[in-house]
């Protein structure tokens, strides 16, 4: 109400009551609150360096009931704890006889469509399988 007051809104015999209206309705406004926030931010970035003094002082007095937490707040900003993680996954999927046999009949007819030949037999064969 004062603020709209001394921003120039209402008159000089406008009420308590009109002026906390009047307040109300800028405070609803959206370029009021945007103007707000702006203020607000350039306000707090020019109180980091009193924030800056304040904790100096905090970090110099070692009976401070705060100083550890001070202590602990400048190291975690500053050398900040990292965790490293190593992430290994092996996906092994083995397709069933019933899969294989879907797949291949698909992929006849397919071929016959295109008129391309047949799949050619296979070959039965002993193997072993040896890790990379």
């Amino acid at each position: 109400m004062r603020a709209a007051r001394a921003a120039g809104f209402g008159t000089a015999t406008s009420s308590n009551k009109s002026l906390s209206v009047i307040a109300s309705r800028l405070m609803a406004d959206d370029r009021i609150k945007a103007a707000i926030i702006e203020e607000s931010r350039a306000r707090l970035r020019t109180s980091a360096p009193l924030a800056v003094q304040a904790l100096d002082a905090l970090l110099a007095n070692p009976d401070h009931r705060h100083h550890a937490r001070a202590i602990e707040m400048v190291l975690s900003r500053t050398d900040p704890p990292t965790i490293n993680q190593n992430v290994s996954v092996e996906v092994v999927r083995r397709a069933s006889d019933a899969d294989i046999a879907r797949v291949t009949a698909r992929i006849e007819q397919l071929a016959a469509r295109a008129g391309l030949p047949a799949l050619p037999p296979v070959v039965d064969a002993e193997f072993t399988e040896t890790a990379p």
